[in-house]
Formats: structure tokens, C-alpha cells, sequence
């Protein structure tokens, strides 16, 4: 193959260019603790020192501060009425990986979004992705954020960004046709709930990026405006799709 390559002739050789540079995120990002994941976010946020009123109807993510509380209770650090939190807050992150079959050979970088409620999108638009945490988990990306500078409670530790994540349960194992993966949507343990059970962890336990999920429950009435794009804010019940890709399909392989 190779002296066949050489035998072209300068006039017919051809070079392509990218229009964007290919980014190695494993040589400026952070690192995940295994060093197996380079995940980045941009220097400059998409919204700063902002309060919990602020995401309350920005992302109407009900349970945020008590989320926050036990994310810090985790940590021991300790708070009180006089504490001021103040976020900043980021649309999207990157995520690059190396590959599954060779460990030498970093990935292109795959942009994970967490949009917040707006007109196009009322329930917001937000990525799946899958998280190491007691097990490997599915979850939702609601919002990336961290504790901003000025806030009164300062540690090492809040250098990293922070996932505000819903989650999913595997409710159903591949089957013989499909060999795909059932979700569900997890809520709260309480009669008509509709709020999803939530967690914030580090953006560095974030495994790989989910492609896509498969809608899979009909409703008696189908609604006709919903989309590919905007089924995962809508609908509860989800396939796993792990045929996006070979690297995608080995992932869900080594830890599912």
C-alpha cells in the first residue's frame, strides 16, 4: 500500500485542510482520574455569579439547591445562613476520549449540551451522557456549572465543573431482536411525580457521550410537534442506541 501512495506523481496528489483545527483536549483540559477522558469548557461562561433564584426560573430545575447542600454535605464543608452562592454556568462541554482498540489513538472531541428552557426549546434541550458513579450510569445533562470566585465558600476542589445530571434506570435488559438497552426516566418515589431524580457530580466522571436514545413508547395520542430532538425532554421511556458507533458499542460492552 505504501509504495503504491509513493508512486503518485506531484501533480496528482491532493491535500485536504479542515476548516476547524482538531483539538487534543488531553494536553490542556481536564483530566479524568483514570486518564482515559479529557473533558473542556470554554474560559469564559456563558453566564456568571448567578444565584439560586437565577437558575430556579432560568433552568426551572426545582431541586438544584438541595442538590447543592448535599454535594457540599459530601465533601464536609460546612455552610450556614450567612454563606453566599453564587454560579457560573456553561451551555456545553467537550469531551474527548482514547480509543477502546487503541489506547494510543485519541478520538475527536463529541460536544455535549445542556441548553436551558427557551421558545424553540420549552422544556430546554439537554445530552445524555454515561457517568461513572457508584456503577456506571445513564443520565441527562441539565446544566454544566461551578462555583464562581466570588462566592463566599472557596475550595481546590470547586476548580472542576459540575454536572447537574437527572437519571435513567435500565429497566429492561437487551433483548434477542433489538440487543438494545430499555430506560426509564427516574422520579421521585411519591404519587404522580413528575420530577425527576437528580445528583451533582464532577464533570471528570463523565465516561462517554450517548449518540442517541430511541423513543419507545407510543402515547394514545401522538403528538406530532415532537421531535428527535426535543422526544428526550417529552417522553419517559428511551432504547439505548449502542450502534451509534464501534467505540460507543465497545463502551456499553465493557461497562453495561
Amino acid at each position: 500500500m505504501l509504495e503504491w501512495t509513493t508512486c503518485i506523481s506531484p501533480e496528482d496528489q491532493q491535500k485536504f485542510s479542515s476548516s476547524c483545527l482538531i483539538h487534543n483536549h488531553f494536553l490542556k483540559g481536564i483530566v479524568s482520574d483514570d486518564a482515559h477522558a479529557a473533558l473542556h469548557v470554554n474560559v469564559v461562561p456563558t453566564y456568571k455569579t448567578k444565584t439560586f433564584a437565577w437558575v430556579h426560573e432560568m433552568y426551572l430545575l426545582l431541586y438544584f439547591k438541595h442538590y447543592v447542600h448535599i454535594y457540599l454535605s459530601g465533601l464536609a464543608i460546612s455552610i450556614d445562613n450567612s454563606t453566599v452562592f453564587l454560579f457560573d454556568f456553561w451551555h456545553t462541554f467537550h469531551l474527548q476520549l482514547l480509543s477502546c482498540f487503541k489506547i494510543c489513538k485519541v478520538l475527536l472531541s463529541q460536544q455535549v449540551q445542556a441548553f436551558p428552557p427557551s421558545e424553540k426549546y420549552p422544556c430546554g434541550y439537554s445530552d445524555i451522557v454515561m457517568v461513572h458513579m457508584d456503577i456506571p450510569c445513564i443520565v441527562q445533562v441539565c446544566t454544566v456549572f461551578k462555583f464562581s470566585w466570588k462566592a463566599s465558600i472557596q475550595d481546590p476542589c470547586f476548580d472542576t465543573p459540575l454536572l447537574y445530571i437527572e437519571l435513567f434506570d435500565i429497566v429492561e435488559f437487551p433483548e434477542e431482536i433489538l440487543r438494545m438497552y430499555r430506560l426509564r426516566c427516574r422520579y421521585f418515589d411519591m404519587p404522580s411525580s413528575q420530577q425527576q431524580v437528580g445528583e451533582i457530580l464532577p464533570i471528570t466522571d463523565v465516561i462517554h457521550a450517548v449518540d442517541s436514545c430511541v423513543w419507545c413508547h407510543t402515547p394514545k395520542v401522538l403528538d406530532c410537534n415532537v421531535t428527535s430532538t426535543t422526544s428526550l425532554e417529552v417522553y419517559n421511556k428511551f432504547y439505548l442506541n449502542n450502534y451509534s458507533d464501534k467505540e460507543w458499542y465497545c463502551t456499553i460492552a465493557e461497562y453495561l
